[in-house]
């Protein structure tokens, strides 16, 4: 029984990264739960997991950042005229 109870304790430290990014919503999460299971048997892999997943949350763009603001406009305005 003690040793079942450490094993979840330490598969709970293990996946901190992971679940902090779920929580936080986090746009790399998918890419944050890769690295953690993968690197995180690795200290470092962890590490870089869990300041991955503290950084910064980027709202959604709703235009692609590619395309010219001036162009989507005119492209809108013609689609609204027709």
């Amino acid at each position: 029984m003690r040793s079942l109870i450490l094993l979840c304790f330490i598969l709970f430290i293990y996946f901190i990264p992971a679940i902090v990014a779920s929580r936080r919503e986090h746009q790399n999460k998918m890419a944050i739960v890769v690295t953690n299971v993968f690197l995180g048997w690795i200290f470092l892999g962890w590490v870089v997991a869990l300041i991955w997943a503290f950084t910064e949350i980027r709202p959604k763009q709703l235009v692609d950042p590619l395309v010219d603001d001036q162009y989507m406009r005119k492209s809108i305005e013609r689609s609204r005229v027709q």
